[in-house]
Order: C-alpha cells, then sequence, then structure tokens
C-alpha cells in the first residue's frame, strides 16, 4: 500500500491518468479521420477539449521526472497540483453528458472511447481537490 508520503502515490496517479488521456486523444484522431460520420456535436466538443487533453498529457509524461530524479519530494502537494491543473475535467464531463450517443457504429465508437474515459478522469480528479487520496493506493 502506498503512502501519502511515498513516490508510490504518484506512480498511481500517474497510471490512472495514461490510459484514459490517450484514448481521448486516440478517439479525437478517429474522429477528425472519420468526420463525415461524427455528428458536428461530438466534432466539436472533442476539438475544444483537444489543447487541454494536450496539456494534460504533457503533464503527465514530465511527472515521470520526478519519479526519476531520485530528490525528495511532497508527493502529495504534485498529485493535488497536477490534479488541481486538471479540475476542467469536471466540465469536460458534464458536457459529454449532455450530448446524444451518436447512431452510426464510428460515431458511437469515438464517443464512447472519449466519453467513459473523461468520467474515469473526473471520478479519478475529485477526490484528490477534496485532498482524498485513498482511491490511490
Amino acid at each position: 500500500m502506498n503512502s501519502l508520503n511515498s513516490s508510490g502515490l504518484l506512480h498511481s496517479f500517474l497510471f490512472h491518468l495514461r490510459t484514459p488521456l490517450s484514448s481521448i486523444k486516440g478517439a479525437s484522431q478517429v474522429a477528425k479521420q472519420r468526420h463525415e460520420k461524427i455528428p458536428v456535436s461530438v466534432l466539436n466538443w472533442l476539438e475544444k477539449w483537444k489543447p487541454a487533453v494536450d496539456i494534460w498529457i504533457s503533464a503527465e509524461e514530465k511527472a515521470h521526472s520526478f519519479l526519476r530524479d531520485g530528490a525528495a519530494h511532497n508527493w502529495e502537494q504534485i498529485v493535488f497540483e497536477m490534479a488541481e491543473n486538471m479540475k476542467d475535467i469536471s466540465t469536460a464531463f458534464a458536457e459529454a453528458k449532455s450530448l446524444e450517443t451518436p447512431e452510426s457504429v464510428d460515431g458511437k465508437m469515438v464517443f464512447e472511447l472519449a466519453s467513459h474515459a473523461i468520467e474515469y478522469l473526473n471520478n479519478i480528479i475529485q477526490p484528490i481537490l477534496s485532498r482524498d487520496y485513498q482511491h490511490l493506493m
């Protein structure tokens, strides 16, 4: 079990970020390639959140340097600050919930991949914003 003062907390947090962030980015790329089969509302939502997702991916990648530098860190604070930088995930999640699931197979696949990933991230980030880290340990 990880403690709040161990690098395991950051490692666990980063583990929980990688797949959903990659899923959203992948969904966005597929949506661009198959735009004629994706509803405009979904395309617009993915396009709106692409810059934020790119920033979050970059932050996740950079955070791995803390695990390798050998220095003492306030691991809880690092995780909190990353979550704070992702606080808009709740807005992205609310917007995703308001969109209708597309009828086409491609549209449904892209939308569900992205919306489930956003929901998962929201469920990871929101407790951390309240300084609750138990779900990571």
